[in-house]
């Protein structure tokens, strides 16, 4: 491997490194606290949903 390729190998890591600590602050700040309640019965009402009351028009 050439200088230039290690140079642009280690270039490369730096960014996904960046780029997961940004994407886990972001996480962290917005979206560590929600949570999301599923029970079956309200599974089964939102997959069960009939064609005709879906609001889709044909």
């Amino acid at each position: 491997m050439s200088m230039s390729d290690s140079s642009l190998v280690r270039h490369l890591i730096w960014v996904v490194l960046i780029k997961l600590a940004l994407l886990t602050a972001i996480w962290w700040s917005f979206f560590r606290s929600e949570r999301v309640q599923a029970d079956a019965g309200s599974t089964a009402a939102h997959v069960l949903v009939s064609p005709s009351s879906s609001g889709a028009s044909q």
